[in-house]
């Protein structure tokens, strides 16, 4: 759960940095605070939905009860700006998504939350971070683009198990239950999450799944 609530947390602590700075204006000030209340809503949101998948209230997975046609844009711009407030590498944003999507908001934001928030923790510190959402051929793919040490092949059959496996425990530490909890999200959207790591550096998780309307 603390790997969940590390990036709306880091958010607002980044927030609360900003305002207690000398010179920090009003409409900054009404920029950040909203911003702030966001991170905070998501946090309690969190909470909630890990308690009851811990528990097992789920019946054995996520969900999602009747997902509605929603504006992905905004909530993945959303994720996107809120884990970009403390990491130290840019977010490059490329997101084309003109039409609504039959979706759960709340549970795809976690899940973006988690794929980007592991490409913060384990790619290489001042490189970009890639992010890219676009449907094609009816289908939703969100993908996220890492520089930094790649994974191991050994290694990724058990990254999408509650707890990592790999043998690298040290640099995959807190890996294994944010995918997790991403691959079970995609699950209950009829979708999945496939893993491509290149000896070069480059480390791509990308969802995909139905682009109902």
């Amino acid at each position: 759960m603390g790997h969940d609530l590390r990036n709306p947390i880091g958010a607002v602590s980044a927030g609360l940095r900003m305002l207690s700075q000398d010179g920090t204006d009003a409409r900054r000030a009404a920029i950040l605070i909203p911003e702030m209340q966001r991170s905070l809503t998501r946090a309690n949101q969190i909470i909630t939905n890990l308690m009851d998948f811990a528990r097992g209230r789920l019946g054995g997975g996520i969900e999602i009860v009747a997902p509605r046609p929603v504006d992905l844009d905004p909530v993945f711009r959303g994720v996107a700006n809120e884990i970009s407030q403390f990491s130290t590498q840019p977010i490059e944003c490329m997101i084309d998504l003109p039409q609504q999507i039959r979706a759960d908001p709340m549970w795809l934001g976690q899940l973006l939350s988690n794929l980007l928030g592991n490409a913060v923790t384990h790619g290489e510190p001042g490189k970009p971070i890639r992010l890219e959402a676009m449907t094609r051929d009816g289908m939703l793919r969100v993908a996220v683009t890492n520089q930094g040490e790649p994974i191991a092949d050994a290694d990724k059959a058990s990254l999408f198990q509650p707890v990592s496996r790999g043998r690298d425990t040290e640099s995959l530490q807190g890996l294994g239950r944010g995918l997790y909890i991403a691959s079970e999200i995609a699950r209950a959207h009829d979708g999945r999450i496939d893993l491509e790591s290149s000896v070069s550096g480059s480390t791509t998780f990308a969802f995909t799944m139905p682009a109902r309307r």
